[in-house]
């Protein structure tokens, strides 16, 4: 009988693949947001817009305009920051608890052929309501701690949705192309994903 090594299973190279392009991917998008700031600080969400141009005219409003931009730079930074941490956190959690299920009630389940790493007493007859219970029950403890998770995460893509739309309706003149490109692929991507996910949530779920 050879010799069940877990950490060189599917499932467990699948949960390292999924968490390594999670990481990589949202530690890159905090700097797309920077480098977006960076480019187009004019853009009319940003706080600093309202001030006015003038101020700049003599040192003190300079030193005030520039005081505000870098503040508000660090909040935007620190929100963007923050955005993304929540989805590589609701990533992580997710590819860590669907793999291991998907093993227990694929693998572990199964009737017919018999594995050589398969635990005999999940498979007996007798078991199965007690395991499929005990998934349920992991499933519903889950679903206590991210249920909030996902009414802040819901509220801020909201959010970001509605700022984009504003800011494309409201300021259409005065964006530049790029701009406005920008802020459409923005909004369109985060409703048609977070929708996705809001859909196969509710059915998994239910």
């Amino acid at each position: 009988m050879p010799k069940y090594i877990p950490e060189e299973s599917f499932f467990s190279r699948a949960i390292d693949l999924v968490l390594s392009v999670n990481i990589f991917f949202t530690s890159c998008g905090p700097w797309t947001s920077f480098g977006f700031f960076l480019m187009t600080p004019d853009t009319p969400i940003f706080a600093h817009t309202i001030l006015p141009k003038t101020m700049t005219e003599t040192m003190v409003g300079f030193l005030a305009y520039n005081v505000v931009l870098i503040t508000d730079l660090c909040f935007f930074f620190g929100t963007a920051v923050t955005v993304w941490f929540l989805i590589h956190s609701f990533g992580s959690l997710s590819a860590t608890f669907v793999f291991p299920i998907c093993s227990i009630i694929g693998r572990e389940l199964q009737f017919g052929r018999q594995m050589d790493n398969q635990n005999k007493l999940l498979s007996d007859f007798g078991n199965v309501q007690h395991e499929y219970n005990c998934v349920q029950l992991l499933h519903r403890e889950l679903m206590r701690i991210m249920g909030f998770v996902l009414m802040y995460i819901h509220g801020m893509c909201g959010q970001f949705c509605l700022y984009c739309n504003y800011a494309i309706i409201k300021e259409w003149d005065r964006l530049d192309v790029h701009s406005l490109l920008l802020f459409t692929v923005w909004t369109l991507t985060a409703q048609i994903v977070w929708g996705l996910a809001l859909e196969v949530g509710g059915r998994i779920d239910s």
